[in-house]
């Protein structure tokens, strides 16, 4: 089954920043600073193909994390998770918070998974926490 995540704020704020940038361009920059400009919206639009989604897919087997077009992910097996339940994290992005790691694009709403063998744990975001901590506790438990 697969739970996807939008990045809203992330696709907002590039498309903001895209927009300054191309009107600055056009109307008030001088040539010099045409290739600063168009490399920093280059990186920008880059970066938006990377992290415009959260994706978590999870079969019978594996739990996989992705970023926008996949190449940012993280494969978990699930024969090494504990349990799975629905949280609120006190952040919103990605990276390592206290206790877990934390994967999400917005908002507060996430599924905290535990390892059997580890003390850590990570969140991973999503617009549907209950459904996808129910889903992934039924495959932890086969």
């Amino acid at each position: 089954m697969k739970f996807t995540q939008i990045g809203r704020p992330i696709i907002m704020v590039c498309i903001i920043v895209e927009m300054t940038l191309i009107g600055f361009m056009l109307f008030y920059a001088e040539k010099p600073s045409h290739e600063l400009m168009f490399g920093f919206s280059t990186f920008l639009l880059v970066f938006l193909i990377f992290f415009y989604k959260l994706e978590v897919k999870v079969s019978d087997t594996k739990l996989v994390i992705a970023f926008g077009i996949g190449l940012i992910r993280k494969t978990i097996p699930i024969h090494s998770l504990q349990e799975a339940r629905p949280a609120k994290s006190s952040v919103a992005g990605s990276g390592q918070i206290s206790n877990y790691m934390l994967y999400s694009l917005g908002g507060v709403d996430c599924v905290e998974i535990l390892f059997k063998d580890k003390l850590k744990s990570i969140r991973v975001g999503s617009d549907a926490p209950t459904q996808l901590s129910d889903f992934l506790n039924s495959r932890i438990q086969k």
